[in-house]
């Protein structure tokens, strides 16, 4: 169940980062579910480190930290590298369409946390 409802979550903003894209033209469209997308599972890395909200307990796992920020600078540069645009068939995202996608992605992560925090709040209140 959990699974469905984060993979829903992410799907939804998705779709809706496509259809920002979609404003402009199918390929920018593409270029915006990319971005979103990649970054979105990057971000839901921190959904997967346990049972435990990150707002409520430091992440002490370096590597995810390493992980996170290497995939996001990656990521980065295929989009603001004009070079890389046609070996991946990217669209050159405007200023805004990159904030969106980021926020996007960002926000899946935020309602799990969120649901995650809520959660233990609740389990400490029935075990008082």
């Amino acid at each position: 169940f959990k699974i469905i409802i984060e993979g829903f979550l992410i799907a939804v903003f998705t779709i809706l980062s496509y259809y920002m894209g979609l404003k402009v033209n199918s390929s920018c469209a593409k270029t915006c579910v990319f971005l979103t997308l990649c970054s979105a599972r990057l971000f839901h890395g921190f959904n997967c480190r346990g049972e435990k909200s990150i707002f409520s307990e430091k992440i002490k796992n370096k590597a995810m930290y390493i992980s996170f920020v290497l995939g996001m600078v990656m990521l980065n540069i295929v989009i603001f590298v004009p070079k890389l645009h046609s070996v991946f068939k990217i669209w050159p995202l405007s200023n805004e369409q990159i904030l969106y996608a980021y926020i996007y992605s960002l926000v899946p992560t935020v309602l799990i946390q969120l649901g995650l925090l809520i959660k233990e709040k609740y389990m400490r209140m029935r075990t008082k």
